[in-house]
């Protein structure tokens, strides 16, 4: 009989499914190693083999293959508060576009100082994205001697302190992915402290570093789970995210319109980190038929010839990263996820100087503008994943071209009318017609690279966009503080052009 675990729907109506107690996730992401239907365990096997010449190190949890990947059903459904609490990290970077003329006040910073806010993100999401395969490594050893499951936090550095022989230890996905979002789950908690502090711009730096970390830890390999499912649930996992992005410019504006302390938003925030953490450990604690089946498919590596990919010699990844380095696909997207994200954040970071600094807003109302442009970002994006699966890929390169079309009118009407209502409207229909472009970049990725290197590709297209998140915002701050904040608009209009130029050339499926 299979291991397999059950799925129990809660809210059929609205598309909403739990889990009991189970991550599922699709079986055309699994090596051979990883498929149902295998040799059932042996009752009589020993944890160590009998021949000590014939045993291999440990495999190593690949950073393709094993992340984020249990492998224990045929059927698998997305659940939609995996996307809702993977987001949770993230909840607190949105709100930097209301936050920074309070910081500039608190600190006295330039709009180039303050833009380095922006850098500190790309450096943790860069540093956490290339750390993921070690630290799943690591995470993910425990002794195949054990019988049972035993989830403890200080099993993995007991076993480096140890000096057991590799022989004795095995790499469990599970485990690696469960210690993973426990880890991560710190990083919101460390971030509002800091930020509530109100130390100084170095302080926020490193406050900043440690967010983003902690995201692409969360993250970083739930891209291609979700891109390869045949519902095409990115929009959901993003529009999750664009709803806390939301929420919080709302809630940081009230609190400072009325005349509170902003550090009173990062310090109340503290309670939402504590339920994000609970229910991250509830959702992904591992299952005795997990744990079985991990240690089995150990077992059975250990008497399996190790591959190229997972030879001790040249490392799990060493030579996927040479593969992607030849595909010109891969970089294309990666331009245009650099180009993209820069553009995103450059127009929702910076509106609200823009509207203080030109159009003369009310800085207690002008805040509410980030909002808008989220809140139209996580209306498309919920419509996206809605309509998406039904839309063949040339449809789907269409509308996004559309959309790109009419956000480069909203830019252009953001540039000529000087009227704040305006620039309002159209800065959240630009965040509405933006909305469809980041799950349409994944899933292209998706369909258009090769399946043994969709992870890592997917993680440099990550790790690319925050980095043009940093970059352009920052160059940006460095010129309107050199001229005037009449420039950002010059730039963001360049920005969108260069987007609605470069989509078209793109390719709909593998050639």
């Amino acid at each position: 009989m299979s291991l397999q675990p059950n799925a129990i729907e809660f809210f059929e109506t609205s598309a909403l499914r739990g889990r009991r107690r189970s991550s599922i996730r699709p079986q055309n992401l699994l090596p051979l190693l990883f498929s149902p239907g295998g040799p059932a365990p042996n009752q009589n096997e020993s944890a160590v083999a009998d021949d000590p010449d014939d045993m291999l190190p440990p495999p190593l949890i690949s950073p393709i293959t094993d992340a984020h990947v249990s492998g224990h059903s045929l059927n698998f459904t997305t659940t939609r508060h995996h996307d809702t609490h993977s987001k949770y990290a993230d909840t607190a970077s949105p709100v930097t576009g209301t936050a920074l003329p309070y910081f500039q006040a608190a600190f006295h910073l330039s709009y180039m100082t303050s833009s380095l806010l922006f850098v500190a993100t790309m450096t943790g999401f860069t540093v956490g994205t290339f750390c993921v395969p070690s630290v799943m490594n690591f995470l993910g050893r425990f002794y195949l001697s054990s019988p049972k499951m035993a989830i403890s936090p200080f099993s993995p550095f007991r076993i480096a302190l140890s000096h057991i022989s590799p022989n004795a230890l095995g790499q469990s996905p599970t485990q690696a992915r469960y210690y993973c979002v426990i880890l991560a789950s710190f990083g919101p908690p460390i971030f509002f402290v800091l930020m509530g502090a109100k130390i100084g711009l170095p302080i926020m730096f490193v406050a900043y570093v440690v967010l983003s970390s902690a995201r692409s830890i969360l993250t970083a390999s739930l891209n291609v789970f979700l891109a390869e499912l045949p519902s095409k649930p990115l929009g959901y996992a993003y529009a999750a995210w664009g709803l806390g992005a939301v929420v919080a410019p709302l809630i940081f504006q009230l609190t400072a319109g009325v005349g509170l302390p902003w550090a009173h938003f990062y310090f109340g925030s503290l309670v939402l980190a504590a339920v994000s953490a609970v229910f991250l450990g509830l959702t992904f604690v591992p299952t005795a038929q997990e744990w079985a089946l991990d240690r089995r498919q150990a077992l059975e590596a250990k008497n399996s010839p190790p591959s190229p990919v997972d030879s001790p010699q040249s490392g799990p990844s060493a030579s996927l990263f040479r593969r992607v380095g030849s595909m010109p696909y891969l970089w294309a997207l990666v331009l245009f996820a650099l180009m993209y994200c820069g553009s995103e954040t450059t127009t929702q970071g910076l509106i609200v100087q823009y509207l203080l600094a030109e159009r003369n807003a009310n800085p207690n109302t002008v805040g509410y503008v980030s909002s808008g442009f989220w809140a139209g970002e996580t209306t498309s994006r919920l419509a996206w994943s809605f309509f998406s699966p039904r839309l063949t890929p040339t449809s789907r390169k269409y509308i996004v071209q559309s959309c790109l079309g009419v956000a480069l009118a909203m830019q252009l009407f953001i540039w000529f009318i000087n009227s704040e209502i305006e620039n309002t409207v159209s800065g959240s229909l630009v965040g509405l017609f933006y909305g469809p472009l980041w799950p349409a970049i994944l899933e292209l990725c998706n369909d258009l690279l090769p399946e043994d290197v969709k992870m890592i590709a997917m993680a440099i297209v990550s790790a690319a966009g925050s980095a043009g998140s940093a970059v352009f915002p920052f160059m940006t701050g460095i010129v309107v503080t050199r001229f005037s904040m009449r420039f950002w608009s010059y730039i963001t209009v360049t920005q969108t052009a260069l987007l609605f130029a470069i989509w078209p050339l793109f390719p709909t499926r593998r050639r």
